[in-house]
């Protein structure tokens, strides 16, 4: 990536993985945790990039019994967080 966040991130909670699925395929892993005073969506990937429609953002809901232990446990951290 050759270009900056749109916003600050709290790099201590933010990293990248490369992973191989089983045909040999490489793919990068990014989660980019934003400081907690800047809520809702990005509206740029990067500065620079075309801008992202968030009107048109429909996330499906879902119960948190639905998700495995590791991702219940993430959901529920950010849930805390956010409070």
């Amino acid at each position: 990536m050759n270009s900056s966040w749109p916003e600050e991130i709290n790099s201590d909670e933010s990293y990248w993985t490369i992973e191989d699925d089983e045909n040999g395929i490489k793919y990068l892993h990014i989660l980019i945790t934003k400081w907690k005073t800047k809520e809702g969506w990005w509206k740029h990937i990067a500065k620079g990039e075309p801008e992202i429609d968030t009107s048109k953002i429909n996330p499906e809901s879902s119960k948190l019994s639905d998700l495995d232990p590791e991702m219940r446990g993430q959901v529920s951290k950010m849930m805390f967080d956010m409070r």
